[in-house]
C-alpha cells in the first residue's frame, strides 16, 4: 500500500477526511501541473505571470500601507508624516488601474497560449483583453473580475503548491519546474517583505498581516 493510500485509509478510520478538501487538493495539483507544462513549452510566460504578480504586489503594498495609515492616525504620528502617508496611499489608487490592466493583458494572453499549446486550461472562464475598446472603460467590469480572480487564485496555488506534490519524474519538464519554482520564491519574498499572514486570493478579498 501506497503512503497516499495509508494516509487515506488513516484519515477515514480517524473519520477527519474531508472530501471537499480533497477535492480542491486534486484540483489545485492538476492545475499547477498544467502550468508547468505550459511553462516549459513557453518559459516566455514569466513574462505575463510577471505582471500578475505585480498587480498582486500592488494591491498587497496598497493594503498594508492603508491599514498602517490608518493605525498611525489612531496614534497621532504627527501632521507632516501622515500628510505623505495619505499621499503615498491617494498615489497607490491612481496607479492600480495601470497595473490592473497590465495583469489582465497578459492573463488574456497566457489563457491564449495554454490553448494554442495544446495544455489543458487552468481558466475556462468569460476573458477579454482590457485595451480591446476604451470607449467601455476597460471592459466589461464583471470579465474582469472573474479574470483577475482566477490570476490570483493561482498565484495562490502556486505559493501552495511544491513540485514534489505533482508526481513530476526527475529530469521531466525541466524549464518548466524551475519557472515555476522561480515564481514561487519570487511570491514568497513578496509575502515576506509585507509579513503577509493570509495572501490575497480574490480582489476584493481580505489580506492580512502578522504585524497589523
Amino acid at each position: 500500500m501506497s503512503i497516499e493510500e495509508n494516509k487515506f485509509f488513516k484519515e477515514l478510520t480517524e473519520q477527519t477526511y474531508d472530501p471537499e478538501v480533497q477535492m480542491e487538493k486534486s484540483r489545485r495539483e492538476r492545475h499547477m501541473f498544467y502550468l508547468v507544462r505550459e511553462l516549459d513549452a513557453n518559459p516566455d510566460q514569466l513574462e505575463n505571470i510577471g505582471k500578475m504578480m505585480e498587480y498582486r504586489d500592488h494591491r498587497t503594498k496598497q493594503s498594508w500601507l492603508s491599514n498602517f495609515y490608518f493605525r498611525s492616525r489612531k496614534f497621532s504620528d504627527g501632521d507632516l508624516k501622515m500628510q505623505s502617508l495619505s499621499m503615498e496611499v491617494e498615489r497607490l489608487d491612481r496607479e492600480r488601474r495601470n497595473y490592473h490592466n497590465q495583469a489582465l493583458a497578459a492573463f488574456y494572453s497566457f489563457a491564449n497560449d495554454m490553448k494554442k499549446n495544446g495544455v489543458p486550461p487552468i481558466y475556462s472562464g468569460r476573458i477579454m483583453t482590457p485595451f480591446d475598446d476604451k470607449d467601455k472603460k476597460y471592459g466589461d467590469p464583471n470579465i474582469r473580475q472573474e479574470m483577475t480572480d482566477a490570476f490570483l487564485k493561482m498565484l495562490y496555488d502556486v505559493s501552495e503548491t511544491t513540485v514534489a506534490d505533482l508526481g513530476i519524474e526527475q529530469g521531466e519538464y525541466t524549464e518548466g519546474v524551475k519557472a515555476f519554482n522561480q515564481i514561487k520564491g519570487e511570491l514568497r519574498h513578496q509575502d515576506h517583505s509585507y509579513n503577509v499572514d493570509k495572501p490575497l486570493r480574490e480582489d476584493d478579498g481580505d489580506i492580512t498581516f502578522n504585524d497589523i
